[in-house]
């Protein structure tokens, strides 16, 4: 088995690693890696992987084509609607050229697809696309009457040009997906799903490759509350974190309280308040938590995904306070993602009995009270 996975963001990076070691590892199968240019430190991250040995090769692409040129685009769009996706500048002028795939793996995905699926036909051989969730919150695209991925204008054009011309047409999270927990997803008759095996704290060959790999920091002295913030105000979705970490600091004290400003948050806000931050890490959160303990600490969040994520995806269980009812003013799209895509995989992970200690919290004196215990 020849397969190719396709790596948008250090936890896609995460699970791509993790299916190498637990799930593919055989002696007939060989795997190539790409990785978005757009993942921060994606070079040194590259080097890593080849120093791993685990990837047969290690590819560097852009996720999207540079701006410009657009008679170059126009004629490239083209050649994908009429099944020449083959001549685009994505497969001849990369190491895709040299594909020979039997399956790509992906989540993110992006209209060069077409450009692998009719180079591989060209050479007699049809590529399956195999979909993995790369979160539980992503799993709302396997739930009836939830989020569906989006569809950009380019993607709609060649999907009609292509059925023209009676051409594979890619509809994403259709056929087989992989997820770990399939009671998280709703029967479909488009899709498979598969279940991928489960994450053991055991599995320490695995956690130390994570470390090596991503470079994650060890944190020590830390003190019982970590606040995950968010982009919220700064990105213009709502207001109301801010007076919300300071109450919550006014409650369990400062010198009790640590947070971890989204990366983007230069706004000093919390520092000025005197208020312990987070040194700053380009590390995915989800490689800090599995690779640190904090069996003795409490997460604050007002709606991070990263954290009940890293808990199911490691299996390492904590204590986590999700605080978006508390928010009073937020966007109507904010508030859709807080209610319908956080809560509800919350909710949905207790029912499949995962993250029991991770909970909503509904009012300041339900904070007031679990804070104080």
């Amino acid at each position: 088995m020849k397969r190719l996975i396709i790596v948008g963001n250090p936890f896609q990076l995460m699970m791509a690693l993790f299916f190498q070691m637990r799930f593919w590892n055989t002696g007939t199968d060989e795997t190539d890696i790409l990785l978005f240019r757009s993942i921060v430190g994606c070079e040194k991250l590259r080097q890593k992987l080849i120093e791993s040995s685990l990837y047969r090769n290690v590819i560097l692409l852009n996720e999207t084509a540079p701006k410009g040129n657009r008679i170059r685009k126009i004629c490239e769009l083209f050649f994908m609607i009429i099944g020449h996706g083959d001549r685009i500048s994505y497969i001849r002028e990369s190491e895709l050229k040299n594909s020979d795939y039997d399956e790509v793996w992906y989540y993110n995905y992006c209209p060069w697809f077409y450009g692998i699926y009719d180079l591989m036909l060209s050479k007699g051989k049809e590529v399956n696309c195999v979909a993995f969730m790369e979160s539980v919150f992503t799993y709302t695209y396997l739930r009836n009457g939830e989020l569906k991925p989006p569809v950009c204008f380019r993607e709609k054009v060649l999907r009609k040009g292509r059925k023209v011309f009676h051409k594979w047409v890619h509809y994403p999270y259709t056929g087989d997906v992989y997820v770990q927990f399939p009671d998280m997803t709703d029967d479909d008759c488009s899709r498979v799903i598969h279940e991928l095996p489960v994450l053991s704290p055991n599995d320490t060959e695995y956690i130390d490759v994570v470390s090596k790999v991503l470079s994650t920091p060890k944190l020590i002295d830390l003190p019982r509350y970590i606040f995950m913030a968010s982009s919220l105000e700064f990105d213009g979705f709502g207001e109301g974190e801010t007076d919300l970490i300071i109450k919550v600091a006014e409650i369990v004290g400062k010198d009790n309280i640590i947070v971890k400003l989204h990366p983007r948050d230069k706004r000093g806000i919390i520092e000025n308040a005197g208020i312990r931050v987070m040194e700053s890490s380009n590390v995915c959160w989800e490689a800090i938590q599995l690779t640190n303990s904090f069996y003795d600490n409490v997460f604050l969040t007002v709606a991070s995904a990263s954290i009940v994520n890293a808990e199911l995806f490691s299996n390492i269980g904590i204590t986590a306070f999700y605080l978006y009812p508390l928010i009073r003013k937020m966007t109507p799209t904010f508030s859709e993602y807080c209610h319908n895509s956080v809560g509800a995989t919350i909710e949905k992970a207790h029912l499949s009995g995962n993250a029991l200690d991770t909970i909503v919290i509904n009012s300041e004196n339900e904070l007031y009270e679990v804070l104080k215990k």
